[in-house]
Formats: C-alpha cells, sequence, structure tokens
C-alpha cells in the first residue's frame, strides 16, 4: 500500500474578507461610485474573489478525486493565482493549495514538480509559524509529503504513484 499524501488545512481557512492581509484597504476605502466611468470592475473579475478562491481549489480537489488530474492542475493554478492577487505570495492560504498542487504531480508521478510545489509550501508554512515551528501541522504534513517523495525517488520508481488522502 502506498503512503498518502495529506493536505496542512482547510482551503478556506484564512481568506476571508475580514482578514486585513486580503483587504487591508477595505476599512479605508470610499464607497463605490456608480457614476465613476471608469472600468474597474474589469480589474475585479480579473483577480477573482476569496470565494472563487476556495471554489476553485475544491473543484481542483474535486476532479483529482475524479482521476482528472489536467483540470484539477488548471483549477489549483487558477485558485493559487487568486489567492496571490488578493493576499500575497506568501499567504498560508496559497501555501495550502502549493500543496494541493504538489501532492497532485506526486500522484501522477511527477516527482521534481510535486517537490517544487512542496518546497514553496513549506518555506511560506514555516514563515507563519513562529510558536510552534517544525511542530505546526502544516510544516509537520508537508515535511512527511516531501520524505515521501524523495523515498519514493530512492526506490528507483518502484512506487510510480502515490495516493492522497
Amino acid at each position: 500500500m502506498n503512503p498518502a499524501l495529506t493536505e496542512p488545512a482547510s482551503p478556506d481557512a484564512d481568506l476571508s474578507a475580514d482578514d486585513p492581509a486580503v483587504a487591508p484597504a477595505a476599512k479605508d476605502a470610499d464607497p463605490p461610485n456608480d457614476d465613476d466611468d471608469d472600468d474597474d470592475d474589469d480589474n475585479d473579475e480579473e483577480e477573482g474573489t476569496a470565494l472563487e478562491s476556495v471554489i476553485r481549489h475544491n473543484l481542483g480537489l474535486i476532479h483529482a478525486e475524479g482521476g482528472r488530474t489536467e483540470l484539477a492542475l488548471e483549477e489549483y493554478g487558477r485558485s493559487r493565482d487568486i489567492k496571490v492577487a488578493l493576499a500575497g505570495e506568501s499567504h498560508p492560504e496559497v501555501a495550502v493549495t502549493l500543496n494541493a498542487m504538489g501532492a497532485l504531480h506526486g500522484t501522477m508521478g511527477e516527482k521534481d514538480r510535486a517537490l517544487a510545489h512542496f518546497r514553496q509550501a513549506l518555506h511560506i508554512f514555516r514563515m507563519h509559524s513562529a510558536e510552534l515551528g517544525d511542530d505546526d501541522p502544516s510544516v509537520v504534513s508537508t515535511i512527511r509529503n516531501i520524505r515521501l517523495i524523495e523515498r519514493s525517488s530512492l526506490m528507483g520508481g518502484r512506487e510510480d504513484r502515490l495516493t492522497m488522502d
């Protein structure tokens, strides 16, 4: 039986409109002016919303579980892009999606890509785990995923596919 790759956190854990990292200027922003001729709404559609990032992450999970890996990667990628646009590259929710992408690449046998995603996620998780350090559950599960991929690589590819929870 192949070891399972794990995801460290819920995709909707901290990415909310009340989160100052997501919407730092929301409290000080002027109310929208319907008379503006500027087309600022196009930028909002391009970036997406926190809710859309969660929905796309969850669609990625559904597609991954259904074996539709390319669709899963597309949804995860869009979720990641929205999260980066809203909260920045080092937000923990970005790491959650990177970890999911790494797990999917691991199940596809794409070990180098999996490791790249896991290492990026680990870096972000460690940035936000000052109190717990490497005992933080997100850090622990990401290190575990990295070790599973590395162990699989050392076995000479005998474990071509790893399984996700």
